[in-house]
């Protein structure tokens, strides 16, 4: 079940960027704007998502996942020095085959 629903978190997430779904992994960070998806778009695509798996996203905190757009060189400083900036939790395509197997967004990594 795990396995099948990673497949279809991965292959939503392609389809959604228009991305070559080969390329992507488990630990692929869709949080960081890299692969196509921007701050105005994550806002659409996890509400879309959470809609279409059916995760309740109570307790999901947009801001400590998905980089301001006008203060972008910061958020690449909080991705490789994580120590000198905790509050910035990558979000990879596990994260989100994990919670649209749980049915919910999971609050435990915000501690």
């Amino acid at each position: 079940m795990r396995k099948a629903i990673y497949k279809k978190v991965r292959k939503y997430f392609a389809s959604w960027c228009r991305l070559d779904e080969a390329g992507l992994n488990p630990d692929t960070d869709i949080s960081l704007g890299f692969l196509g998806i921007k701050e105005m778009e994550a806002e659409r695509f996890m509400r879309e998502w959470a809609e279409k798996f059916g995760v309740d996203m109570t307790g999901f905190e947009f801001d400590r996942h998905f980089p301001d757009e006008s203060i972008l060189p910061q958020n690449y400083l909080r991705r490789w020095l994580p120590d000198e900036h905790p509050e910035f939790i990558p979000i990879s395509i596990q994260t989100l085959a994990d919670a649209a197997l749980d049915k919910k967004w999971s609050a435990d990594m915000y501690g």
